[in-house]
């Protein structure tokens, strides 16, 4: 189980080894690919959710998320005790879904921005994530020219980057962000990843909880 330095908080980003460690007990939702942070204690036991960010403020409760090359991201609130678990694949983090994640943590539940600790966890790396020309125009324009690494043969993304430049347009203090800077498809003994398995390819699970009270 990967930890986060910076996340004052439980929490961890699973391998391919330790997923179910990770997912147990954990509220998840059934991830679209889209924009949505919805608030998991407003749920009932058992209640169907198609989200791609979950956010509590529930003691010892655990939110999380599953990924096999999309970017997992954690974000902590220790000023109001909330957490929020946030799946970006590309479509997500396009359309700012970390950004979301930081604003739906203020308006709900009071959370300052500046106070707010971030970790970015395994994902498919800018080494590996070939794209097409138009879509790496279109986050070209989105985040600027830092995010598309040019070369030989097509253009790659680096999710990872586009994700933290989202989390600084809310206010997130860049020493708060921290990037593991790990690529699922390149460590293929430590991740699953849908692009080099395919559809047979399993699950991370990236958790968070608010600290339990003493």
């Amino acid at each position: 189980m990967l930890i986060s330095r910076q996340l004052a908080a439980p929490h961890g980003f699973s391998s391919r080894e330790d997923w179910a460690e990770a997912a147990a007990g954990a509220f998840t939702a059934h991830q679209v690919h889209g924009a949505l942070v919805a608030d998991a204690d407003s749920l009932g036991e058992g209640e169907g959710l198609e989200a791609d960010g979950l956010l509590t403020s529930v003691p010892g409760r655990r939110v999380a998320v599953r990924t096999a090359d999309c970017v997992p991201i954690l974000l902590h609130a220790p000023d109001v005790g909330a957490v929020a678990a946030v799946h970006a694949g590309w479509r997500g983090t396009i359309a700012g879904i970390a950004r979301v994640a930081v604003e739906r943590l203020t308006a709900l539940r009071g959370a300052a921005p500046a106070q707010i600790q971030a970790a970015i966890g395994p994902s498919i790396g800018r080494c590996c994530y070939e794209v097409d020309e138009a879509l790496a125009r279109r986050f070209e324009e989105r985040f600027g020219p830092m995010v598309v690494v040019q070369g030989e043969g097509r253009p790659r993304l680096d999710l990872a980057a586009a994700n933290r430049l989202a989390l600084l347009e809310a206010r997130v203090d860049p020493a708060r962000i921290e990037l593991l800077g790990l690529c699922t498809q390149c460590e293929s003994n430590r991740f699953f990843s849908y692009r080099r398995e395919g559809g047979s390819a399993g699950r991370q699970y990236s958790y968070i909880a608010p600290r339990s009270r003493d």
